[in-house]
C-alpha cells in the first residue's frame, strides 16, 4: 500500500510556517505572483514582497574610501527616509512613479573617491548612474517612471514630459515686457535683478554679438534736472559667480515709446569681466531731456538666464545764473554762465564777496568788532571789557565777535588776533 506520509508531513510543515521538520525539503520564499515585476519562479512560498510597479535595483559601488560614504534617498520634497546605507551596497526597491532625491554625504569632504550609484529597472535599463564629486554633500534628483520635470503649463520652463513634477517651475517676472518695465530711481539705485523665465524681446542692442533676441526683462528711468552724466552697469561682486548667476549681461538703453523704441546706447562686454556698463554724458548729448523717459533693456549673452546686480549712478549738477536765462541749468553751457553763489554782494561792506550772484543778506558794514570799547583801537580796554562778559550765554552779548550767540574762547582768539589794531571808521 502506498504512503502518504511524506506528503502530509510537507503539508503540516507549511500550515505550521517551519521551514524545515521531520526531514522535509527547505521551501523557497518570494514572490510567486507571475504579474509581479519581481516574480520569483522558484518560490514555493509567498513573502509578501510582491511589487506591481516598479522594481528598482539600486547599487551603490565601492570605492577607494567606503568608510566615509553615506547616504539616503526619500521622495522630493518629503522627510521620511526610503533606504540608507553605506558602501557598497545593492538591494531591489519597488519605487512608485515619482521624483526621488538621493543624498550623497562624505565625512572628509573630498567626494566618493571612485564610488557611484546607479538605478536600474527591470528590464536591465539604467535610469539613473552619477557620483558625489566633492563637498560633505550634494542631492541629485532621480525621476522614476519618467521625467522629473515642471508640470504646470503656465510655467516658463514646462515639461511636456515630465510625468512628476520636481518643483522647478520657473514663472516669467512682471517686468518681461516694456509696457510693465520696472520703474527705478530717482535716486542712486542698486539691486538685484533676474531674467530668469522672461520672454524673449524683438528688441535686441546694436552691440550684441550674435544679434538674436534674448531674455529680456526692462527697467524706467525718468531723467531728472540737472543730470550730467548716468552711468548703468552690471556687476558681479554683488551677487557672485556660480550656478544660477549671470556671467555675460548686456544691457541697452531706450528712448521714445514701448513699441516704437529707438536705441540711444548698448553694451556687451564694457564693464568687469564680460560684465556690461553704459555711460551717457549730458555734454555729449547723450542725455534726454529732464523728464523724458528712457527704457534700460537687460538680458544675458546667447540666451543666458540666472541673476546679476543691477547699479545706476548719476552725477548732477547745481543750478546757475545767467542775466539771460535766470536761475536755471542748461546741459553743456558751463563755461557760458556763472556759478550761482550766494553771500555779500555789496563792495563797500566789510565781508563783500567778489564771487556773489545773489546777495544772501549777509552784509555788515562795522569792520572792527574786537574794539569793544569803541576807542578806535583794539587794547587792553577791550580785552578787560571781554573778560567782563565771557561766558555771556543769553544774547546779545556785548563780547559775541564771531556773532555765534555766546562769548567764548573763539571770540577771545579773535580780540587777541586783532590786538593793537588800530580801527579805520
Amino acid at each position: 500500500m502506498k504512503s502518504f506520509a511524506p506528503q502530509i508531513r510537507s503539508l503540516l510543515c507549511i500550515i505550521m510556517g517551519l521551514t524545515t521538520c521531520f526531514g522535509a525539503a527547505q521551501s523557497t520564499q518570494g514572490c510567486t505572483d507571475s504579474m509581479a515585476c519581481n516574480y520569483n519562479s522558484e518560490s514555493d512560498l509567498d513573502d509578501g514582497s510582491c511589487c506591481y510597479t516598479n522594481c528598482i535595483q539600486l547599487e551603490i559601488s565601492s570605492g577607494s574610501y567606503d568608510s566615509e560614504i553615506s547616504w539616503e534617498l526619500q521622495l522630493l520634497n518629503d522627510t521620511a527616509i526610503i533606504a540608507s546605507g553605506f558602501a557598497p551596497f545593492q538591494a531591489l526597491l519597488c519605487l512608485e512613479n515619482a521624483c526621488y532625491q538621493l543624498t550623497m554625504y562624505d565625512s572628509f569632504g573630498d567626494g566618493w573617491n571612485g564610488a557611484a550609484y546607479s538605478f536600474t529597472n527591470a528590464e536591465g535599463t539604467v535610469l539613473a548612474t552619477g557620483s558625489h564629486s566633492g563637498g560633505s554633500q550634494s542631492d541629485v534628483i532621480i525621476g522614476i517612471g519618467g521625467i522629473c520635470g515642471c508640470m504646470d503649463s503656465t510655467a516658463y520652463n514646462y515639461d511636456s514630459e515630465a510625468v512628476s513634477d520636481d518643483g522647478s517651475c520657473v514663472y516669467a517676472p512682471d517686468n518681461d515686457e516694456c509696457e510693465s518695465a520696472m520703474v527705478l530711481g530717482p535716486g542712486y539705485v542698486t539691486l538685484v535683478v533676474s531674467n530668469e523665465g522672461a520672454s524673449p524681446s524683438e528688441y535686441v542692442g546694436s552691440q550684441w554679438v550674435d544679434g538674436e533676441a534674448e531674455h529680456v526683462v526692462w527697467f524706467s528711468y525718468v531723467v531728472p534736472n540737472y543730470l550730467n552724466s548716468l552711468t548703468i552697469s552690471t556687476d558681479p561682486y554683488g551677487v557672485g559667480y556660480g550656478a544660477g548667476y549671470m556671467t555675460d549681461p548686456q544691457l541697452a538703453v531706450w528712448t521714445e515709446e514701448c513699441g516704437e523704441l529707438t536705441e540711444l546706447a548698448s553694451d556687451d562686454d564694457d564693464g568687469t569681466g564680460l560684465h556690461s556698463k553704459i555711460e551717457l554724458s549730458c555734454f555729449d548729448g547723450e542725455i534726454p531731456e529732464p523728464g523724458t523717459v528712457i527704457y534700460i533693456s537687460l538680458d544675458g549673452y546667447s540666451g543666458q538666464q540666472g541673476v546679476v546686480e543691477l547699479t545706476l549712478f548719476f552725477n548732477q549738477g547745481e543750478p546757475c545764473y545767467d542775466p539771460d536765462y535766470g536761475y536755471e541749468w542748461f546741459c553743456g553751457m558751463e563755461g557760458i554762465c556763472d556759478p550761482f553763489v550766494l553771500g555779500c554782494y555789496d563792495p563797500v561792506a566789510c565781508n563783500y564777496n567778489s564771487e556773489a550772484t545773489e546777495d544772501d543778506g549777509s552784509c555788515f558794514y562795522d569792520c572792527c568788532p574786537p574794539d569793544l570799547s569803541g576807542d578806535g583801537e583794539v587794547n587792553i580796554d577791550d580785552l578787560l571789557s571781554f573778560l567782563g562778559v565771557f561766558s555771556c550765554s543769553s544774547p546779545p552779548c556785548d563780547g559775541d565777535i564771531n556773532e555765534d550767540g555766546t562769548t567764548n574762547v573763539f571770540d577771545l582768539l579773535l580780540l587777541l588776533g586783532a590786538y593793537n589794531t588800530v580801527c579805520e571808521y
